[in-house]
């Protein structure tokens, strides 16, 4: 299966995308994350890149194989309220059997039987191999030395199976493709809270900040 484009190439257009903008708000002016939600229109795409080191990736991606992650991001919401989030990257540390993988999640626009947080079309693929760690600060290339050939999957994966960046992300989108209803669905996992907190201080999430 060929992974599908990142975003539509007819909404490529720099301008028409949601970004951050404004100056910094205190207090009681704070903005909500719902307000924030609500002030965001699609199309809304966020790009992004990740880097970790440490015990934390055991629980980030299940796995006590690897010491160190790189990840990159492009979350998009389309103009007709269509889904995406392609993550792809690296993880390496411990052992020879370090890893590459691209991973797209899908949720189709209305009218659908879907509902956010439950289940998300899921293209994934992933190889292992070697990675060289080049990490300085003005060459932030990994090369990747392949051992297998590459392996594709496709299949429908349950909102609690997905990676916590992976959850994080899309509840973001979700917020925007639908606000009340997003909030409602997360007060009903009893993850509102947490990801609420989450967003609270994140400038780069939505098209305006707090």
């Amino acid at each position: 299966m060929v992974a599908a484009p990142w975003s539509d190439p007819k909404e490529s257009r720099s301008d028409r995308w949601g970004r951050p903008s404004g100056p910094e708000r205190r207090g009681g002016d704070v903005r909500t994350v719902r307000q924030r939600a609500v002030s965001t229109a699609a199309p809304y795409r966020r790009r992004g890149r990740r880097s970790q080191s440490g015990e934390s990736l055991a629980s980030q991606f299940r796995s006590r194989e690897y010491e160190h992650a790189r990840t990159e991001y492009d979350a998009t919401l389309a103009a007709d309220g269509e889904i995406r989030l392609l993550v792809k990257g690296h993880l390496w540390g411990r052992d020879e059997r370090d890893q590459r993988y691209r991973v797209q999640h899908r949720r189709p626009p209305d009218p659908t039987d879907s509902v956010p947080f439950d289940e998300y079309e899921t293209w994934a693929r992933f190889q292992f191999g070697r990675v060289e760690d080049r990490t300085a600060a003005d060459d932030d290339a990994l090369v990747f030395r392949p051992a297998t050939p590459p392996t594709d999957e496709t299949r429908t994966l349950q909102w609690g199976d997905l990676f916590p960046l992976h959850r994080r992300l899309l509840a973001e989108l979700e917020l925007v493709r639908n606000p009340a209803f997003a909030e409602y669905r997360l007060r009903e996992t009893d993850e509102w809270q947490e990801i609420r907190d989450d967003l609270k201080w994140d400038l780069d999430a939505f098209a305006r900040g707090p």
